[in-house]
This record gives structure tokens, sequence and C-alpha cells, in this order.
């Protein structure tokens, strides 16, 4: 709950009538919902490292899917809850995007990186070029 005041206290959302359900989900369902089959089959074949995510937020759900390896008194994935957060606050909020939803990531990233720095630690995306990396991603005509 100090995660949603602390991001009412930083955005101009409205406060969600509801919260957003909880489920905790193995790291192969993590990735399933995060990228996809066709995608995780299409790395596979390829070679390539995809993320291992520790949450996942679901729009058409309104649900935040945790890793079970998720420790809600690490800071680190405290900030990482709040991220997921962000997108609910946004989904509520009935926030637009042009093409596709990784447009909506800089500011889930943005907050999460000014809380981190609140909290005393290390930035974790000092040096990243992450807000055009995601908005790259999104297909077009999307």
């Amino acid at each position: 709950m100090f995660l949603l005041l602390w991001l009412m206290a930083h955005t101009n959302y409205s406060a969600p009538k509801e919260l957003p359900l909880v489920q905790y989900r193995t790291s192969v369902e993590l990735n399933e919902l995060a990228y996809g089959q066709k995608a995780i089959e299409e790395a596979r074949k390829t070679g390539s490292e995809i993320m291992q995510p520790l949450a996942v937020y679901d729009r058409e759900t309104r649900t935040i899917y945790l890793s079970k390896n998720f420790d809600v008194t690490n800071k680190e994935h405290q900030a990482i809850m709040l991220h997921e957060l962000v997108h609910h606050l946004q989904e509520v909020n009935v926030v637009g995007y042009r093409q596709c939803t990784m447009e909506l990531e800089p500011e889930a990233y943005g907050l999460e990186r000014k809380w981190v720095i609140e909290q005393g630690l290390p930035d974790p995306y000092k040096g990243k070029e992450l807000f055009l990396i995601f908005v790259g991603t999104c297909p077009m005509g999307y």
C-alpha cells in the first residue's frame, strides 16, 4: 500500500477504486506472460537470451503476476512492484498510446528510478538508454 501512496504523491493519477489482483507464478509462466510463447520459441531458435522478469502486469485482467522468488521485504523487488503499479494506474486512468503498450514503459521506469534513488539504492539504469529501446520495439502498424 505504501508504494501506491508514494505513486499518488508523485503523479497526477487518480487513486484506483480497486487494487490490482496479485498472483504468484513460476519463471516459465512469467516468461510466457511477458513475451508470449512465439517470442520464447524464436529466442530459443536464435540462441537469444531473454530477460527473466520478476513481475508482469496484465492489463486485461488488471493483475500483477509475481515470481515465486519475489521478496516483498527486498527494496529492489519493491521497486519492481512499484513499476507494475504504475502500469495499473495507467490502465485505470485510461492512459493511451499510439502504437503499442511499450510506449508506456518510460514513465514506469522513470518513476521506478526516482523511487530507487529516494531509497538510497544505486540507480540500476544509470548509463542505460532503456527509454528509446522500449518504444523502438513497437511493431509498425501495431
